[in-house]
């Protein structure tokens, strides 16, 4: 024990080490540079409040997560970089308390090569301390608000304290209306599971769907949402004579030209999954299941074949058009691409969610694993809705990115023998790497 005690240090170590010198070294521009010129003389909580306070009535609903940015952007970066690397160290003990109960080595660098694949570039999209502490901070804090949440303590102070710092954690996390949307979603999907474990757990669902209720009904009554949208109309002329039909579109588009073009890590490797485990287990599955299982990997790997040829030797860059209005403003002209891309993103959905509904052992299993997806989705879709849906660029995708990566792990850690993870798994990250 103390000896797998002292490799899981070694790994956190090496994650925060890797994390922490990496932000370091990154230069700080965009919304980084404009906010620490506020705070020339360090860190004043007063003038946080008081921009806060005026964001949410001329800019933004965000307000707890930009009074922890603005926390941020007045301390020296070096404040910032050692924080991330803490929490980037949160993450990977979370996963690997939740997924490695047998404490195997082979495990936990899977959970390390998994997380260290996400493009972490998308938190320099309009600055790394900015975006790094809209997205990955409340994603940490919704995580690890479920471990506490899941605590059974006989002591009920603990308890108490708990639960408090649970409801604090999710309230913040909450406030980044993408993880509120997905958080709606797999709580739709799950409810009939949350009645049944009512009584166990009733204490902990009030604090989830207080929290959840608070954030929405903040973030709708924002008057700052409807000045800015109005405001950055400009960085997509024409924004606001789309009807709701193209917005949609214009969501569901930009999703699949950004996941299955363009080798992008995390669908990568969750396709991948699916194919070792179904690989290894294909004498215990039927061929519905191979091919369930064995598509997604197929899919992925053509869509960026296509890809690469169209980049560089200009083959096929007819299916490849991206309308920034959406395919349905003139569908006559676009119904080629609309009906390849279309496709492309319909066929893996359903593949994925057929493999997971037939192979995963349990209802709550299946139900939490396919509203977790859905909810990515939706969490990403939405931004279609959005005159920013590609000025925010990849930044808003890091929910989903999240929830895919997290969907690798769990089958990876669980369904698979550790021979075959070392021959094929730790080859393949090495390589995308």
């Amino acid at each position: 024990m103390k000896k797998v005690k002292s490799f899981n240090y070694i790994i956190y170590g090496i994650a925060f080490m890797l994390i922490t010198l990496f932000l370091y070294r990154v230069p700080l521009y965009g919304d980084d540079i404009v906010n620490r010129r506020l705070f020339p003389n360090g860190i004043d909580i007063g003038k946080i409040n008081s921009l806060v306070y005026n964001q949410y009535y001329k800019w933004s609903s965000r307000t707890l997560i930009n009074f922890v940015m603005f926390i941020f952007e007045s301390l020296p970066k070096i404040v910032f970089c050692i924080i991330s690397g803490l929490l980037f160290c949160v993450l990977l003990h979370l996963f690997n308390q939740r997924f490695n109960k047998q404490n195997e080595k082979v495990n936990l660098l899977i959970i390390l090569l998994a997380f260290l694949s996400f493009p972490i570039i998308y938190f320099s999209t309009a600055g790394w301390i900015a975006t790094t502490t809209t997205y990955f901070f409340p994603i940490v804090a919704l995580l690890y608000s479920y471990k506490l949440l899941l605590i059974s303590n006989k002591s009920i102070s603990k308890r108490i304290v708990n639960d408090i710092f649970a409801t604090l954690l999710l309230t913040y996390s909450f406030n980044n209306e993408q993880l509120a949307l997905c958080a709606i979603v797999v709580i739709t999907f799950m409810f009939p599971v949350l009645l049944e474990n009512l009584k166990k757990y009733k204490i902990e669902f009030f604090v989830i769907i207080v929290s959840l209720l608070v954030n929405i009904l903040w973030i709708i009554k924002c008057p700052g949402n409807k000045i800015r949208n109005i405001s950055e109309s400009r960085n997509f002329v024409g924004f606001n004579h789309l009807t709701v039909i193209n917005k949609f579109d214009i969501g569901i588009i930009s999703t699949i030209q950004h996941y299955f073009f363009g080798m992008n890590l995390p669908i990568i490797i969750l396709s991948f999954a699916i194919f070792f485990v179904s690989l290894e287990r294909r004498i215990y599955l039927n061929k519905g299941m191979l091919i369930f299982g064995y598509g997604p990997a197929i899919l992925i790997t053509f869509t960026n074949v296509i890809h690469f040829f169209a980049y560089h030797f200009n083959i096929g860059t007819s299916f490849l058009n991206m309308n920034r209005t959406g395919f349905l403003t003139n569908i006559v002209q676009f119904y080629k691409d609309a009906i390849f891309q279309y496709s492309i993103g319909i066929i893996w959905l359903c593949l994925v969610i057929a493999w997971l509904w037939k192979f995963l052992p349990t209802n709550n299993k299946r139900l939490l694993a396919t509203s977790s997806l859905l909810g990515g989705i939706a969490s990403r879709v939405v931004m279609g809705f959005s005159p920013t849906v590609y000025a925010s660029s990849t930044r808003t995708c890091v929910i989903l990115s999240f929830i895919l990566l997290i969907l690798a792990v769990y089958l990876l850690c669980n369904y698979i023998k550790k021979e075959i993870l070392y021959y094929y798994y730790f080859r393949y990250c090495a390589f995308l790497i």
